[in-house]
């Protein structure tokens, strides 16, 4: 896989769906009922929401770079209504 700081959303959104089917093929091993199947499943839930993450502060990076490293407090107000908090997500820059 590529450096995940330079993948667009449609890439993240490719690589979510390669591992999670090639994970999917993995756990068809497994009785429904499986402690695998389960780690399988858990697996692939963690992998989505981290490349969701990291795609999340990708576009982050990106934000803040095309306004000079500065949010106001408007737009900083506004991603929060979003859930997204942008202190959280300047620790991880």
């Amino acid at each position: 896989m590529s450096d995940p700081s330079k993948l667009t959303s449609l890439e993240i959104e490719a690589e979510i769906h390669r591992v999670c089917s090639l994970l999917g093929t993995i756990a068809q091993q497994y009785p429904n009922d499986s402690a695998e199947l389960l780690a399988i499943r858990d697996a692939a839930s963690a992998f989505q929401q981290l490349q969701w993450h990291k795609g999340l502060l990708n576009s982050y990076r990106k934000l803040k770079s095309g306004l000079n490293g500065e949010l106001d407090e408007e737009l900083k107000n506004k991603l929060i209504e979003y859930g997204i908090d942008p202190d959280e997500l300047d620790e991880e820059i």
